[in-house]
C-alpha cells in the first residue's frame, strides 16, 4: 500500500468514527407539590424556589365585631367619606360606608372629629434589625464586609421583641420595611406586618 493510500483511509475512517450529536429534549419546569415546591428538577434543569420559605405561624388574638361609626375616612382610593363607618371582624375590615350595618353586639368605637386613614407602609426602616435599644448584639441591620452581598436576608436577624413596632403599630405604621442599605448590594429587604401578639415561647 502506498503512503498515500494510507493516509486517505485513515482520515476516512476517523471521519466516519464521530460521535453521534443528538439534541437532548428542552427540560420541563417541574410539577410544584403543596409539599415540596422546591422538587428537585436534575442538573440544568429549572428550578421552582419556594415562594413561601419562612411561612407564618401567626394566630390572630380572638375578638368581637368592631364598629367605627361617625369619623372622617381617608380611603386613599377616592373622596374621603364624612361621617363614616368602618366595620372590622376577625381582624379585618369588612366593610366601609357613610352607614354599614353592624351585629348588635358589636363594640363601637366613636370617633366624632377623628380621622382614620390606612395604615402606612415604611419602605425603608432598620426595625428589628437594629432594635432598639441599641447595642452590639441587636446591630443585625447590615453585612458591611464587602461592597457586594446579595446572599444576606434582612429577615434572617429580625428581633419579634423590638420595642419599636409596638411604637410603629400604635403610631399607623403597619407595615414597616427592614432594609439593607450600607452596600452596593445589601441583599434582601423584607417586609413585616405588624400584629399584637404575645412573646414567643418554647
Amino acid at each position: 500500500m502506498k503512503p498515500s493510500r494510507l493516509l486517505v483511509l485513515t482520515c476516512t475512517v476517523a471521519a466516519c468514527a464521530q460521535p453521534k450529536v443528538t439534541t437532548a429534549p428542552s427540560p420541563a419546569a417541574p410539577a410544584a407539590t403543596k409539599s415540596d415546591s422546591s422538587a428537585a428538577a436534575g442538573l440544568g434543569a429549572i428550578s421552582v424556589p419556594n415562594a413561601d420559605p419562612f411561612p407564618s405561624t401567626y394566630k390572630p388574638w380572638p375578638s368581637k365585631a368592631t364598629v367605627i361609626r361617625h369619623a372622617t375616612i381617608m380611603t386613599a382610593a377616592g373622596p374621603a367619606i364624612r361621617d363614616g363607618s368602618i366595620l372590622l371582624r376577625d381582624g379585618k375590615i369588612v366593610a366601609v360606608g357613610a352607614a354599614v350595618d353592624a351585629p348588635a353586639d358589636a363594640v363601637v368605637i366613636e370617633a366624632q372629629g377623628k380621622y382614620v386613614t390606612p395604615g402606612f407602609i415604611d419602605v425603608h426602616s432598620h426595625m428589628g434589625d437594629y432594635a432598639a435599644p441599641g447595642g452590639d448584639a441587636l446591630s443585625d441591620g447590615n453585612e458591611a464586609t464587602e461592597p457586594s452581598t446579595p446572599y444576606v436576608w434582612a429577615e434572617h436577624s429580625v428581633w419579634p421583641q423590638d420595642p419599636q413596632f409596638r411604637a410603629a403599630w400604635r403610631a399607623g405604621d403597619d407595615d414597616p420595611g427592614a432594609a439593607r442599605s450600607a452596600n452596593l448590594i445589601g441583599g434582601r429587604s423584607v417586609v413585616l406586618k405588624v400584629v399584637p401578639g404575645a412573646p414567643c415561647r418554647r
